[in-house]
């Protein structure tokens, strides 16, 4: 995840940035552990999702053989939309 992701995580528990001008740096505070708690609980469960899956998409032959056995614009999309499921169902 990019570092934006995790700044808007940590102002969606109430974080905040706050200059400190003698050192010339910006830092995000959290104003209790209440929040810094929630922002790490998010991140955990951020990390703990797993990257979904890459689709599969139908080969030019399959597509030319499911056209060629129904013949018909409406019976081909109905065809076709349960043959991607069935190829991209979780094992």
């Amino acid at each position: 995840m990019s570092p934006e992701h995790y700044f808007e995580l940590a102002e969606s528990v109430g974080a905040f940035r706050e200059p400190r001008p003698l050192i010339e740096r910006e830092y995000w505070v959290f104003p209790c552990n209440d929040d810094l708690l929630a922002f790490v609980q998010l991140v955990i469960e951020d990390t703990a999702k797993e990257p979904p899956r890459p689709w599969k998409p139908l080969s030019t032959a399959e597509v030319k053989v499911l056209w060629n056995v129904t013949k018909t614009p409406t019976a081909f999309a109905e065809v076709i939309g349960n043959k991607l499921k069935e190829k991209n169902q979780d094992e």
